[in-house]
């Protein structure tokens, strides 16, 4: 078994592209940062009798991503990349925090569902495409987000700004009061995200509906259709299963210090 360490993303890219693209939806996350280009980090290959076992990016916003590297992989890997926080299936990101040489604590996980029956929801209002004027209004919607989800702190105006073509508001009589959004197409897979509703709009169901209405246009377009949410939040499990997904696999997360 060997790793090849390196900073260039599009060497990475080259050498790994066949195995990520196995299972784009389980992949889903890892092939969305290769696809963005220019991106600073270290990357590793994990190569088992010639033939790539792992990916694993580890970049200054995202932390460590050890996509579905097996844990008996992890003791090679440990020592090669850096982060303030590692993320993998349940037990390699376990082994990675024993071995990581400084402190480490866990950090909730997400959960990865992949769209299989459409079941429509349906609330109060209508769906439609994000407008430069909404931009004001999303980019507070995502500051509220990250606070809410500890994450670290976004420029909402500069993340609205870039995401705009790819953002879904469910509005009521004009007035928007759910937001979803779309990551890149890749490898025929869509991941849905972010979802969001301001706490003032929530069980009201806008948005269930405004999740499936996206489910159906990219559905309608060929995608398939996968999502990850918090495993701390049993109410969007049941909200997204209502709708049609089904859990593909847990990831789990810890913090990382020196």
């Amino acid at each position: 078994m060997t790793t090849v360490v390196t900073d260039d993303v599009s060497e990475f890219r080259r050498t790994v592209l066949p195995y990520l693209q196995r299972d784009p939806i389980r992949n889903a996350v890892l092939l969305e940062e290769l696809a963005e280009g220019n991106k600073q980090g270290t990357f590793v290959a994990v190569i088992d009798a010639d033939e790539v076992v792992g990916a694993v990016l580890s970049t200054p916003r995202r932390g460590i991503r050890l996509g579905d590297l097996a844990p008996k992989y992890v003791e090679e890997v440990v020592g090669t990349v850096v982060g303030q926080s590692v993320e993998g299936l349940p037990d390699t990101a376990a082994d990675f925090a024993d071995r990581w040489p400084g402190e480490s604590a866990p950090a909730g996980g997400v959960r990865l569902y992949r769209l299989r029956n459409l079941r429509p929801r349906s609330a109060v209002g209508s769906a439609r495409v994000a407008k430069r004027n909404d931009l004001d209004t999303i980019a507070s919607w995502i500051e509220q987000m990250v606070l809410e989800a500890g994450d670290p702190p976004v420029d909402g105006r500069a993340w609205a700004a870039r995401q705009a073509e790819r953002l879904w508001l469910w509005e009521i009589d004009g007035e928007p009061v759910s937001l979803a959004g779309r990551r890149t197409t890749i490898e025929g897979v869509t991941r849905i995200g972010p979802i969001y509703t301001s706490p003032e709009f929530r069980r009201h169901g806008y948005g269930a509906a405004l999740t499936s209405h996206l489910c159906s246009v990219l559905r309608d377009a060929g995608s398939e259709v996968c999502l990850r949410t918090d495993l701390a939040n049993p109410a969007s499990h049941s909200i997204y299963q209502a709708i049609g997904f089904e859990p593909v696999v847990d990831y789990h997360r810890y913090t990382l210090s020196q």
